[in-house]
């Protein structure tokens, strides 16, 4: 509620989705999420001329069917991220994640947003939507080396990083893959 966007968004992600999504044309139109209680809808006014992007959680791009990724464009998936970001280094990681769920043939993906506790919160539009600090991707192969993670920080020149998955959930305080061991 204090955020108006996912805390995280999480995808079993297979070879043979990926390939359905290349074949699904992108059709989807960013809408408020109506399942949820007013109190916790994001609107494509607070987006509006606000200089931010609207930046899926779960990528579109994945989404193997017209009617997933429909709702891939709920605001409920969304968070603001610079434009930098969005259409740069984010997109990256994003390809580099379905690069290795093609190979692999499975991965098991967390994204979400971080924020700064230390800093004053940054919003935009009139729902106050916090705008993150970084967001990030986690990676579980579950046939492969085990885990890992991306950072990026949200900014005018994002730059991403590859850490732990312990390290992130240092950074954000959320465990993306509680069920597996350290």
């Amino acid at each position: 509620e204090n955020t108006k966007s996912p805390l995280w968004s999480a995808e079993d992600l297979t070879e043979e989705q990926i390939e359905a999504a290349r074949q699904t044309a992108r059709t989807g139109h960013f809408t408020p999420d109506r399942r949820l209680p007013s109190s916790m809808q994001a609107m494509l006014s607070d987006y509006h001329g606000s200089g931010y992007a609207r930046g899926h959680m779960t990528p579109s791009g994945d989404e193997p069917d017209t009617n997933s990724q429909n709702q891939s464009f709920l605001l409920s998936n969304i968070v603001p991220q610079t434009a930098a970001l969005n259409r740069g280094a984010w997109e990256g990681v994003e390809s580099a994640v379905r690069g290795w769920a093609d190979q692999e043939g499975e991965v098991f993906v967390v994204t979400g947003p971080g924020y700064n506790p230390d800093e004053a919160q940054q919003t935009l539009g009139p729902g106050h939507i916090p705008i993150p600090a970084i967001t990030w991707k986690a990676i579980y192969d579950p046939v492969g080396p085990g885990t890992g993670a991306y950072v990026c920080l949200n900014t005018a020149k994002p730059v991403c990083k590859i850490t732990s998955v312990a390290m992130l959930t240092q950074l954000v305080h959320i465990d993306p893959f509680p069920a597996l061991p350290e």
